[in-house]
């Protein structure tokens, strides 16, 4: 038996990409961030952030894109690895080199942000008979 299950709570970064693949299906990536606070040796409080890459694919990834820079989100999904070559400078010379990319293929993803309160509050003079009646 295995299992491969990550399950993530953070902030988005930028705005989702929205690629389509060679077969013409849509593909969605966003960027997660994590953080954790924890005391240094001296005492002080530290904040350490991780980014997580997130690929979403099919008709989640509609509703992903639609998400702005700095949801809260919870995503569920599975980690995976990718390899590919990229291009680096060497001196005048570009050549390619081998890069490994961790990505969260996400499963689920559950918006945490509150919804926006309303600008309408009830007048201080409703409120005082709303408690004055029996």
């Amino acid at each position: 038996m295995f299992l491969n299950r990550i399950s993530l709570i953070g902030f988005t970064g930028r705005e989702a990409e929205v690629r389509s693949t060679q077969n013409g299906k849509s593909v969605t990536t966003f960027s997660l961030a994590t953080s954790k606070r924890f005391k240094d040796k001296a005492g002080n409080y530290q904040t350490e952030t991780q980014w997580h890459r997130c690929v979403v694919y099919g008709s989640l990834g509609n509703i992903t894109a639609k998400l702005e820079k700095g949801a809260h989100v919870m995503v569920e999904g599975e980690l995976r690895t990718r390899e590919y070559e990229r291009d680096i400078q060497v001196g005048k010379k570009t050549v390619k080199a081998p890069a490994m990319a961790i990505e969260v293929i996400v499963r689920s993803l559950v918006k945490l942000d509150r919804p926006a309160k309303s600008a309408e509050l009830p007048d201080a003079e409703e409120e005082a008979s709303e408690e004055e009646a029996p």
